[in-house]
């Protein structure tokens, strides 16, 4: 394996940054395909690409103002959504938020001991079920909040037309590209609290 590829699993293989951008330069001097334009598909997969980023700068906010992690956050946010399945056991949370269970309860136990979550526990001490507090909803509350302002800001400088237009193709193009993921793992806009999460 050379120094350009990184192997994050036996199964998985990523290209460096350097990589896909050499590859990408590439791509772009090659002639239009009947499949679609090459320079238009690198063009969007590279504001894809700005997108996680954004992403992630918003993310790093809400860790600024709430003072949590962003496993601690993706742990609230499961747990927001599993409430209203009775889906808390910690087994189930981690496969939602891709953690382990050990992870899953050092990271509940850490949320509970500043009263974020509640943990009942069986006969044998063992974490059965974590349950989001109040202040744990309050906190979810401010990191939206958070996310809200900062897009917000964006969206007065793009305009209301220039917003609905962007939405619109954004709409398209995941339409057009969810049957290559599961999905779960495209929730609806409106049920969707943390990006890349």
């Amino acid at each position: 394996m050379d120094s350009d590829t990184v192997a994050t699993s036996p199964d998985t293989l990523h290209l460096s940054p350097g990589t896909v951008a050499l590859v990408r330069s590439d791509a772009r001097h090659e002639p239009t395909s009947s499949a679609g334009d090459f320079a238009t598909t690198l063009a969007i997969l590279d504001r894809v690409d700005q997108l996680k980023e954004l992403g992630d700068t918003l993310l790093h906010l809400v860790e600024q103002e709430s003072g949590l992690r962003r496993s601690e956050l993706a742990l609230l946010d499961a747990l927001d959504a599993a409430r209203h399945e009775h889906d808390d056991h910690p087994r189930r949370l981690g496969r939602a938020v891709g953690m382990t269970t050990d992870a899953v309860v050092a990271t509940a136990e850490s949320l509970a001991a500043r009263g974020l979550v509640g943990i009942v526990h069986d006969d044998a001490g063992r974490a059965a079920a974590i349950h989001l507090t109040d202040a744990g909803r309050a906190v979810l509350t401010q990191a939206e909040a958070v996310q809200i302002r900062a897009t917000d800001a964006a969206v007065r400088e793009v305009g209301p037309e220039g917003s609905r237009r962007a939405l619109a193709v954004l709409d398209q193009i995941i339409g057009a590209m969810s049957p290559l993921a599961p999905a779960a793992q495209l929730p609806a806009p409106e049920t969707r609290m943390l990006p890349g999460g």
